[in-house]
């Protein structure tokens, strides 16, 4: 299967993550999600 996949970043009170998902049939599938590492999290704030 080929599939488009989208990544993004989100936070909640105690942590902020690294989401990996793809949509399908108007459905969000989540394929990862994670942590941010220290370096996903200066970019993420650089912005």
């Amino acid at each position: 299967m080929n599939e488009e996949r989208f990544q993004m970043f989100g936070e909640s009170k105690t942590q902020i993550n690294y989401i990996i998902f793809t949509i399908r049939k108007n459905k969000i599938g989540i394929l990862s999600a994670r942590d941010m590492s220290k370096k996903e999290w200066r970019k993420y704030y650089d912005k």
